[in-house]
């Protein structure tokens, strides 16, 4: 991913997964700011409602970018859908920078890892956070071949580290993170992270820390409910590690919290 050229204030095609709230909506805000008004963002989720929200606030600050969005349910991932979604979104355009953020995901209320006997819950569950990443993924790199190709997963400590209680959770991140670290040995020449924003108070952190079946972990995770880390905080930090490109192709950034300890030590 060798290159001399700035991150951000490019011609920028940039598609972000899961858009319409929490971090994917964050980040579309945050990022917008950072492109050129000759950019094109490109903005999926299942609420179309969220989406258009997101939408307007992002025109408020820089009305010349060109916004699309697509009501798209990644729980069946469509490969000729998102196809067409690239080609009809991109058009006939070059953009100095294509960049691919995936963030949406969703999670289960878990069960043990010995009772994991589902098969169709843990499909369903596998297809939203890895089968539709890898048949998005493909189709941006399958049309998008020059200058260049960047490509953010939000991932979690919970991909590195095992967490009782939210297994599911954990065998999502850790096999989609994997997914990319291979992705960039396989394709140097690509720009690829992975980084987990921390314990940033959402809606899928409130569900966790309400819903695991784990008292341990419930209790840290309320803990964290009650001391998140701030989302300006852990986004400004992606923005300065993507400028800086002060990181490995493929590798694990965190963002840094105290709390941490609490799981780790």
């Amino acid at each position: 991913m060798a290159t001399t050229a700035p991150f951000w204030n490019r011609s920028t095609f940039l598609v972000i997964t899961g858009a319409s709230r929490g971090i994917g909506k964050n980040l579309a805000t945050q990022f917008s700011t950072l492109v050129t008004s000759d950019s094109t963002l490109v903005l999926l989720a299942r609420n179309l409602q969220n989406l258009e929200a997101t939408k307007t606030e992002i025109l408020a600050t820089n009305p010349k970018l060109d916004i699309k969005i697509y009501s798209v349910d990644l729980r069946k991932p469509d490969s000729k859908e998102f196809d067409t979604i690239l080609r009809s979104s991109a058009a006939a355009k070059r953009y100095e920078l294509y960049f691919l953020v995936h963030n949406a995901g969703y999670i289960l209320t878990d069960v043990r890892a010995s009772e994991m006997d589902d098969v169709q819950q843990f499909n369903e569950y596998m297809t939203m956070n890895l089968f539709s990443v890898t048949a998005l993924t493909s189709s941006f790199l399958k049309l998008f071949v020059k200058n260049e190709r960047c490509i953010l997963n939000i991932s979690s400590s919970a991909a590195i580290h095992p967490i009782k209680g939210v297994v599911h959770y954990c065998v999502g991140k850790s096999s989609r993170e994997m997914y990319f670290k291979v992705l960039a040995q396989e394709n140097p020449d690509l720009n690829v992270l992975n980084y987990a924003p921390g314990p940033v108070r959402t809606d899928l952190q409130r569900e966790l820390a309400n819903d695991c079946w784990n008292e341990d972990t419930r209790t840290l995770l309320q803990t964290f409910a009650e001391s998140p880390v701030k989302m300006e905080d852990t986004i400004k930090k992606l923005i300065d590690t993507l400028e800086s490109r002060s990181y490995s192709n493929g590798e694990h950034v965190i963002f840094q919290n105290p709390l941490y300890k609490m799981i780790y030590s």
